[in-house]
């Protein structure tokens, strides 16, 4: 696993996989490698300026080099993947 400068908007097809009050936890796989992306973007607007300084990532993309190592650290975290997920008749997962 590595952390990956990539930006959020490089991951259009991401599919979310765990969501809290700070954010949200997305999986996704892009020109052959595979990431977890944590957005805790929403963490900001429940802390205030002084609590998150100004280069303080809120985006985390965390890289892969295959699916088996990324499915290991999702199942460590606790979260489920998308791939495991029950799908709805749309074929959109639900959580």
């Amino acid at each position: 696993m590595s952390l990956s400068r990539l930006d959020l908007k490089d991951f259009p097809d991401r599919q979310p996989i765990f969501g809290a009050e700070g954010g949200v936890v997305y999986e996704a796989t892009r020109l052959g490698k595979f990431y977890v992306i944590v957005d805790e973007n929403t963490l900001a607007d429940l802390l205030g300026e002084d609590e998150i300084g100004p280069a303080e990532p809120l985006v985390h993309i965390y890289e892969f080099a295959t699916e088996a190592a990324r499915e290991a650290y999702v199942r460590k975290r606790g979260w489920t993947s998308a791939a495991q997920r029950p799908k709805w008749p749309s074929g959109r997962t639900h959580n």
